[in-house]
């Protein structure tokens, strides 16, 4: 009886041990790294730790759609990133957080406070596409001093001109969706651009130095680098896109540099010339280099030289077309060999045809059209030239082969404008300088 009575009783007394060790195990441990949270509106992000042994998620209440937050779910410990991802207008804003777990809810309240100002390397962003894959412009500038970067100033001032300029001319205007836009602070010691030819030289982000006539050189490393200092840029992205590096003085100039990779940087002063041509403006030299050299990878149709091509370059210019470049001019002169032969003869396009010189040289060489942003300026760009913007829109997007219909359909702009034929050359235009090619050690 005695050891029936000790079984029951050494039976009842481990279950009891049984039942508190379950209860210890089923203990439920949730802690957060901060209560509150106060990021400003600069594209920083703040970030969450929790400390827990369970299954919790995350939702909120009145979040800002520019305010992005992830993971939004999660076992155990993790880190939340809470990011300002799209405040141009620079709104101060606040919401709540909350952490749910086991039936149970933590608040954390959210503030988001007005910043003043770029630092050295941050960025905005402009615009965002919402295509799947959006091309990803980049604007940045060199001579801006720091006093310069406050959000409003005159980096974003001159940054915003040269923006809506590229997506008022076409087909950028019509394609505008497809384009994500981003903006760099750079800051610079000093303003303005160097001239080894004056002996002027300046202590700037870029070193932006002109290299005689029209022509401008920088240090292109750095530009690359200033563009990967925004998150979700890669090196691949550098190569479906183009830099634009404003730059903070007063001169009539311009000048590409351009990679067999695909890789570009414009650079482009702020022109506010007295010249009576006006195609010798600010927003004109940002859709000659930016929008047609830099991402349309287009050739100049200016000439400078009475002659025929010679050979060296006839031979330069087929070898960048085999990359897709300079495909607005051709050394051909027969409608079968042109690489606009399918707009030849369409009723749309009946500006279109064969038009001697181009590409530097008035024999030997053949356009599309009378004239183009890319001989003076003016802000037409010429059909074929349109196309192979749009053809390279539509391939960076991932969207398939352009199409004579699928162009057809969208362009807004079949024939030029009126002011522009009636537009006649200055005898004293002075055209921007030729790019600056580079052939990657992938393609020699």
């Amino acid at each position: 009886m005695k050891n029936r009575i000790f079984k029951i009783a050494f039976i009842f007394i481990l279950g009891l041990i049984v039942l508190s060790c379950n209860k210890e195990e089923e203990q439920v441990l949730m802690e957060i790294g901060k209560t509150e949270i106060n990021i400003t509106n600069d594209e920083t992000e703040a970030q969450l730790t929790i400390t827990s042994n369970v299954n919790w998620k995350i939702t909120d209440s009145n979040r800002p759609e520019w305010i992005s937050i992830s993971p939004l779910s999660g076992s155990g410990n993790g880190n939340i990133q809470i990011r300002v991802i799209d405040n141009d207008k620079r709104v101060e804003a606040s919401f709540t957080l909350f952490i749910e777990y086991s039936g149970q809810q933590i608040s954390v309240p959210v503030t988001i406070k007005n910043a003043e100002k770029y630092e050295d390397g941050g960025y905005t962003i402009y615009q965002t596409s919402k295509k799947a894959n959006p091309i990803k412009l980049i604007i940045t500038g060199d001579g801006y001093l720091p006093s310069h970067f406050n959000y409003g100033g005159l980096f974003d001032q001159n940054a915003n001109e040269a923006i809506e300029a590229l997506f008022a001319i076409e087909p950028y205007k019509t394609y505008r969706e497809y384009f994500s836009v981003y903006k760099v602070a750079a800051f610079s010691e000093e303003t303005g651009i160097s001239n080894p030819k004056y002996n002027v030289q300046k202590n700037t982000a870029f070193s932006c130095a002109l290299t005689g006539g029209t022509g401008i050189e920088c240090n292109y490393d750095r530009v690359f680098s200033y563009a990967l200092l925004i998150p979700g840029i890669s090196e691949s992205d550098l190569m479906n896109t183009s830099i634009c590096v404003i730059i903070n003085e007063n001169t009539y100039a311009g000048t590409c540099y351009m990679m067999s990779n695909g890789k570009s940087i414009a650079m482009v002063p702020v022109s506010r010339t007295d010249d009576s041509y006006h195609t010798t403006q600010f927003s004109n030299i940002i859709c000659h280099e930016y929008g047609g050299h830099g991402f349309g990878k287009l050739a100049d149709e200016y000439v400078t030289y009475d002659g025929t091509i010679p050979y060296e370059d006839k031979k330069l210019l087929l070898s960048w077309q085999a990359y897709d470049y300079y495909m607005n001019v051709s050394p051909f002169n027969t409608a079968e060999e042109v690489p606009w032969s399918r707009f030849i003869g369409k009723p749309d396009y009946p500006q279109v045809s064969i038009f001697e010189g181009g590409y530097y040289y008035t024999r030997g060489i053949t356009r599309p059209e009378e004239t183009s942003c890319m001989d003076d300026n003016r802000l037409y760009f010429n059909t074929q030239s349109r196309y192979t913007i749009v053809e390279r829109i539509l391939q960076v997007a991932g969207e398939g082969e352009l199409t004579y219909q699928k162009f057809l359909d969208k362009d807004v702009q079949k024939t030029p404008p009126p002011f522009t034929r009636n537009l006649s050359k200055a005898k004293d235009f002075k055209p921007l300088a030729p790019p600056i090619l580079v052939i990657e050690e992938a393609h020699k």
